[in-house]
């Protein structure tokens, strides 16, 4: 099942021990090296700072709110290794920059999709720049578009369209415009 990222903020956790919610998750920690999610920051009542669940810890997710095993999997982050590399490249996806392999800018990611079984994001949400605004609703990326995550932006491929051809009213009424979108060529062997 497929949920979006809004689902994470604000969303109770509590524990099958518990009888009350034992934290509130402030948000998703994303690996961008494999666009997965392995933890979620937590805030617990009567802590400092952000504590932290592994998303294998989940036992169950709902619109209600987090379910897991007892209170012990909220950990702090010292003394985890294997999320420290992470956790030190504080990456945040919402807001990072997106454009094709060609460089054509096509906006910053809004949102995102998950699996909720396997905590992997699916698909993001593109939000147009402010100059493309007009007649623009945004795109949908799925990460198979993917080419490369990087701190300051995300490189998409270019879908098929030609580098450098671009639409021009005057080459349409000319007759002299070309498709943007050229069909591809069966090979035979």
């Amino acid at each position: 099942m497929l949920l979006y990222n809004e689902i994470l903020k604000d969303i109770p956790v509590a524990s099958v021990q518990a009888t009350h919610q034992i934290g509130t998750v402030v948000e998703p920690v994303i690996d961008p090296r494999d666009l997965s999610i392995p933890a979620l920051a937590v805030q617990a009542p009567r802590r400092q700072g952000n504590l932290l669940l592994f998303t294998s810890d989940v036992r169950s997710m709902g619109g209600k709110g987090i379910i897991i095993d007892h209170d012990e999997q909220l950990m702090e982050a010292e003394g985890l290794v294997r999320l420290k590399e992470v956790l030190n490249f504080k990456f945040q996806l919402i807001g990072k920059r997106v454009e094709t392999e060609d460089g054509n800018k096509l906006g910053s990611v809004s949102r995102f999709a998950f699996h909720a079984d396997g905590w992997k994001i699916a698909k993001l949400h593109v939000s147009p720049t402010l100059g493309k605004t007009l007649g623009t609703s945004g795109s949908i990326i799925d990460r198979q578009q993917i080419v490369k995550v990087s701190d300051s932006r995300i490189v998409v491929k270019s879908a098929g369209i030609k580098a450098g051809s671009r639409f021009s009213w005057r080459r349409l009424f000319l007759g002299t415009a070309k498709p943007a979108l050229e069909p591809e060529t069966a090979q035979t062997d």
